[in-house]
């Protein structure tokens, strides 16, 4: 199984004029896949009482790389009534300009303001999707994203833009925050320390934490005062680590597109099911492996007390998996089983006969 590439993106924390100059200089030099960046310089006031942006208001100028750039947006934790306003403009600028999403500002003091801020934002019909800036220095952190998330009705639009904490001196129990959605884990300057070779290395505790999040389809951003001094490095260092971890298994390779995303409930006593779902199904190896095992057990129990043929019928057999299962145990134990499989679905049953011909040969009913 290929590892999968990692998405790194960059946030430069000086002042970018230009996001168009930045993309096409310092992050394409430094091998950033994409940047966070302001969506405005502050002139939060102009805004306000102008009610839209003047073009030397904007650093996101136009829509020529809104798809490698999330706009982050001035700060919330002010006086609210001023911010709803700026913040809606900025959150439907980003839509007009299809940027991947705006990054909001960390959920300071004032949480049910911020939610109702969010909410506001998230009604539109042309939101774009939010990423909350969730900061693990703040102790509270996960009681407030959650009232945040609460306040919006869950909605998908919303997403955790997660952010280490560079001053911790053990590895971080991330398993809390691997059943929210989020999506980008932000890695501050500050968390690197250089090896004997000059080189940038994360410490062992936050390798540990950073290696938890890279077997799941999320982005890495990292934050610089300089993007040309040590950026790139530091994401060649990250897209090391990456390729260094334990090969993906098949399993949780073919969960991957499932992952955090309601799922409409299966109906196979109604609906034939594709091909595809089947084989999802029939990547859990242990499940099938702990199948064999109980017909082993009922195939040797029922053997032991009547002194006949047996007959197993699958019911709902799919593509077959159960049915070969079925079969082995019958050989394990030389038992005379007759297998029976009983499928509705004709697109399966086309599978279930050219399986009996070519591999069960011709012994299922």
């Amino acid at each position: 199984m290929p590892f999968k590439r990692i998405s790194i993106g960059a946030e430069p924390l000086q002042t970018v004029d230009d996001a168009d100059a930045f993309v096409a200089g310092d992050m394409v030099r430094e091998g950033a896949d994409f940047a966070i960046l302001p969506i405005i310089r502050c002139h939060e006031e102009k805004v306000m009482n102008w009610g839209h942006f003047e073009p030397e208001d904007l650093v996101i100028k136009s829509a020529d790389n809104s798809y490698c750039l999330l706009g982050a947006t001035s700060s919330w934790d002010s006086d609210y009534e001023y911010t709803e306003t700026v913040a809606g403009i900025q959150a439907e600028y980003a839509g007009y300009t299809g940027l991947k999403g705006v990054v909001t500002s960390a959920i300071g003091s004032k949480v049910p303001a911020f939610g109702r801020l969010l909410y506001s934002i998230l009604a539109k019909e042309s939101s774009p999707k939010v990423y909350v800036r969730v900061c693990l220095s703040d102790e509270n952190a996960w009681q407030k994203w959650n009232r945040v998330r609460v306040m919006c009705n869950h909605s998908p639009q919303l997403q955790v833009l997660l952010e280490l904490d560079p001053s911790t001196e053990k590895a971080v129990d991330m398993k809390q925050w691997m059943a929210e959605p989020v999506h980008i884990v932000v890695l501050p300057e500050s968390m690197f320390t250089k090896n004997a070779g000059g080189y940038p290395v994360l410490p062992r505790q936050h390798q540990a934490t950073v290696a938890a999040w890279m077997d799941y389809d999320i982005a890495f951003v990292i934050q610089t005062t300089d993007a040309g001094s040590g950026l790139g490095d530091r994401i060649r260092y990250l897209r090391h680590l990456g390729q260094s971890q334990p090969e993906r298994s098949v399993q949780n390779s073919a969960s991957d597109e499932y992952r955090d995303i309601l799922q409409v409930p299966l109906q196979p006593l109604m609906d034939h099911l594709e091909s595809a779902t089947y084989e999802t199904f029939e990547q859990d190896e242990p499940k099938y492996a702990h199948y064999e095992e109980a017909m082993v057990r009922a195939i040797g129990d029922v053997a032991a007390r009547l002194k006949r043929r047996i007959v197993l019928m699958v019911v709902g057999a799919g593509r077959g998996p159960l049915v070969s299962r079925a079969l082995r145990a019958a050989r394990r134990l030389e038992a005379d089983v007759h297998v029976i499989a009983l499928e509705k679905n004709p697109n399966a049953m086309v599978e279930l006969q050219r399986k009996n011909a070519t591999l069960w040969l011709n012994k299922v009913e």
